[in-house]
Parts: C-alpha cells; structure tokens; sequence
C-alpha cells in the first residue's frame, strides 16, 4: 500500500504544485510542504512548562501594564487586544485577546460600562467638596426630592438573543415622544410623587402650551402635598437648584412653614441624590410594560414607583452618608 507521502513525493517529481497536491489529496498546503522537505507529518511537540507559573507571569505583565496611565488619568491600555500587542511589542508575549480576557476573570475582575458623568464646570469639584464636610455627618431624616421626565423610548437591554442570520431588532427612537413630567420626594418610611401637567390653556385663549413649572405651582402642587412631613423638627428637606426651587418666594415659603431645608445643593451632582438611582429603577420597569401614550405612561410611573420595596428605597436614603464620605475623599470629583 502507498504511503501518503510516497503519492505526495512522485507529485513534486511530476512537478505539480503544492496547491495542486493538496487540492488533489484534500490536504493543507503546510501539510504538503513537510512531506515536500521531508519534515515530520505531525506537529513538533511544544516545549514543557509550569502552567500556573506561566499564568502568574502573564498576570504580572498585565499588571503592569494596566498601571500606565494616559493625560486623563485612566488606563493606558483599555482592551484586552490592546494589552496583548502592547505586550507583544515589547518582547513579553502574554498570549491573545481570549488569554488576557480569561486571565482577568480567573483574579475576578468585570468588564463593566463606564457611565457618563454630567457635564462639569472647573469648579464644581471645590464647592461639592465643602458641601460633602458640612454635612458629613448625615441624617436619617432628609427628604430627597427631584423632578424626572418620562417618555415612550425603550430604555430595555442593548443586547437581544437572534436565530442564525437573524438581525437584532432596532431601538426605536421618535422625535417628540409621549413623556409625562413627575416630582418625587422620598425618605426613610416615606414616599410621595405628583404626575405634573404636560399643556396648560393659555390666558387669552387659543392653542394649549407646554407647561413650565414656576415657584407658585412648585410650592401650591408639590411642596403643599407633602409639608406636613416636610415641617417636622428632626426632617432635612433637599432641592436641587432649578430656579423654582431657590426663587424668593419658594424660599420664604419653607421658612414661614417651618421646613428645614438646604440652601445651596452643589450643581451638577446627581450621585448625591439617591432619588436618581430611584428614577432608573423606575424609568427600566416602565420601559419593560411597554407604554404607547402619556395617559399610559403616567398610569406605569405610579404604579413601578410605589412598586419598589419599602426596604430598598429605605437603603437609598441611608446611603447619602456614604455618598458623602465618597465624594469627599475623591476630593469633590464625581465618580
């Protein structure tokens, strides 16, 4: 019986190709090429070595390399391809992508969203951070409240399980949605929130107009519904500082009820407000059901909003100390 490579031998003396040869003999060309030079048809065993060493030396590397910092202050090398040509380029092979991305998850680390911060002035950070000292401190009994604006878009998962060819459906988005507008307080065994009007009539009549909260409506539909809690001695009352929050007469209001309030919320600090993880939970149970019209939605943001448990929103609440120390220690700096 003849060998394969005794057939692949009379072929290179026929002086066939080694395309030719191995199309003919369903082999690969690296295949036809050893038994051309006369190398061994099998691969060359690979050298013996420690695998956990190995693996503790890859981490090392990687370790390293995770420590280099760019001008903004984060990591050098953001991906996994990244550290392995970074790797790679300078004589210390760690192995491919799928290689540092096992060696990750084996020391627990997560490959995790980074959020975007809201926009920030240069000094912000000084006076977040004075404002962190001042209250550092913390309280049982302060009442967050904050406006939030719902809409009609599906805020659902990003990622959606498809057949085999089959394309991720699309996330719809509409130019002017149905959206409701709500104010909410809460604190610890306490919850309140008021569904605001979308269009008033105006004065001399004619079409309807989009509604604009001023310090009277704020202080008459939001602030009136819920100053009995808001007056008590040992209560805290938050308010950002939308110019109906901080107006004269708002401010005048909580003094003759008796409310203790802050006077200065730092700008642009939504990690301060524990009200704005409350809104996320919310605005994803909402977006879930699926509403298709204001009236619907407003019906949703009701119920997801009283849905969540009494012992969750009570954590939030108890969270603003650590807020604090946080935010404080990262000397003022959003996180």
């Amino acid at each position: 019986m003849v060998s394969v490579p005794d057939v692949v031998c009379r072929m290179v003396a026929q002086k066939k190709s080694i395309r030719f040869i191995a199309e003919t003999l369903g082999l690969s060309a690296t295949t036809v090429w050893r038994m051309k030079n006369g190398a061994s048809e099998q691969k060359r065993p690979r050298p013996k070595t420690d695998a956990k060493k190995e693996r503790a030396r890859r981490w090392k590397v990687i370790q390293g390399l995770m420590k280099k910092k760019n001008g903004r202050g984060t990591a050098l090398y953001s991906s996994c391809e990244l550290l392995s040509r970074a790797a790679r380029s300078a004589g210390d092979d760690i192995g491919s992508a799928s290689t540092v991305r096992r060696l990750f998850l084996e020391h627990g680390w997560r490959s995790r969203v980074r959020r975007r911060l809201p926009l920030q002035k240069p000094t912000d950070h000084i006076y977040r951070k004075e404002f962190c000292w001042k209250y550092r401190a913390g309280s049982k009994t302060i009442l967050f409240s904050d406006e939030k604006n719902f809409d009609t878009h599906d805020c659902g998962s990003k990622r959606a399980w498809c057949g085999p060819g089959e394309l991720a459906p699309p996330l719809p988005r509409q130019q002017f949605p149905p959206s409701v507008m709500v104010w909410g307080v809460i604190g610890v065994g306490f919850r309140h929130l008021e569904v605001l009007p979308k269009q008033v009539a105006k004065k001399g009549g004619g079409p309807p107009k989009a509604y604009r909260m001023n310090a009277e409506d704020y202080a008459k539909k939001c602030l009136g519904k819920v100053i009995g809690r808001l007056r008590r001695p040992d209560a805290l009352f938050m308010q950002d500082g939308a110019k109906c929050h901080t107006a004269a007469s708002t401010t005048k209001y909580l003094r003759d009820k008796g409310v203790n309030f802050i006077e200065k919320w730092p700008p642009r600090s939504p990690q301060l407000n524990p009200i704005e993880n409350m809104w996320a939970t919310v605005a994803r149970a909402v977006s879930d059901r699926g509403p298709v019209d204001s009236e619907q939605l407003a019906t949703f943001v009701k119920q997801e909003f009283y849905k969540i448990p009494e012992r969750k929103v009570d954590e939030l609440v108890l969270s603003w100390k650590g807020r604090l120390k946080r935010c404080h220690a990262a000397d003022g700096h959003l996180w």
